[in-house]
């Protein structure tokens, strides 16, 4: 993954009036990651850095947590692999792309909590680009 800076994550995250950066950004080793993301707790949002098509493309996605005791068992979509309900949670956002017929306006897919884990684990990084075509608007 290119390596990013504060100065460029402001500029992906430019429409987020109060943006709180990642407090450990310059430990961050790029060349190990496919992609990078950090949760923002006083909002519950998640932000999600991933080299789309050559191109730092930046989501911000909305966490939304399961009721107590509905999941026991997660399966996140980049990785591929089942965690425990405190490692996984749930992340949509809304797009404007949708397939023909489709009247849902949000998109979203289960993820890990911890970046650098989920990185550790992927295989190859076709699912998590599979999930920016979905999301991302190609002009």
């Amino acid at each position: 993954m290119t390596p990013i800076t504060r100065d460029k994550l402001k500029q992906l995250y430019k429409k987020v009036k109060h943006l709180r950066l990642p407090p450990k950004l310059e430990e961050a080793d790029f060349e190990k990651l496919t992609y990078y993301s950090w949760l923002d707790q006083s909002d519950m949002c998640l932000f999600l850095v991933y080299d789309f098509r050559g191109t730092t493309t930046g989501l911000r996605l909305e966490v939304i947590k399961p009721l107590a005791g509905a999941l026991r068992l997660g399966f996140c979509e980049f990785c591929h692999k089942h965690r425990k309900q405190s490692d996984v949670f749930f992340v949509a956002c809304e797009t404007k792309k949708r397939p023909k017929g489709v009247e849902y306006q949000s998109r979203g897919t289960w993820m890990c909590s911890n970046y650098l884990i989920c990185n550790r684990d992927m295989k190859n990084e076709v699912l998590i680009k599979e999930f920016f075509e979905r999301i991302v608007e190609i002009p």
